[in-house]
């Protein structure tokens, strides 16, 4: 749990400490980059850490030891399926999968989430309604739902 706190203090640090002037759109995109380092870092390097980690890790070693293995009736999409299997090892699937979570979320926040409202953005991002921390970082799919959700605020 202290790493969770810790990446979190250091997100949100980075979110108070980069200044944007209105209305620079640049400016603001490289403080969304900035402030998700962090969360990719952590996402990335992450070693038998996290609820669903091992699950994960025995999924891929079954999808990568053979693509007789891979079915469009799995619990996962057939694309991370495939992309298991041709990806060379389990942490090169991590930092693949954490760069294209991150690389989608700092896309929607940019564009959808206003500047002064990326704090908020941050928060609902980290946090669950039940006070515990959690970082998404399952597929893609969870940064298309999170975007629907901002897409709605002013």
């Amino acid at each position: 749990m202290d790493v969770y706190y810790f990446v979190i203090a250091i997100t949100f640090f980075l979110c108070y400490l980069i200044k944007v002037p209105d209305n620079d759109s640049k400016a603001y995109l490289k403080k969304v980059c900035w402030v998700f380092v962090p969360i990719a870092l952590f996402g990335a390097f992450r070693v038998n850490f996290g609820h669903d980690y091992t699950t994960y890790e025995e999924w891929y070693h079954l999808y990568h030891s053979s693509l007789s293995n891979i079915s469009k009736d799995d619990h996962s999409e057939i694309g991370y399926q495939i992309l298991n299997y041709y990806v060379p090892s389990w942490r090169m699937m991590l930092i693949l999968v954490s760069t294209l979570v991150v690389s989608g979320y700092v896309l929607i926040y940019s564009k959808y989430v206003e500047p002064k409202m990326l704090m908020v953005a941050m928060l609902f991002t980290m946090f669950y309604p039940d006070q515990t921390f959690f970082i998404q970082f399952v597929t893609m799919r969870n940064g298309i739902a999170i975007a629907g959700t901002y897409l709605c605020l002013p």
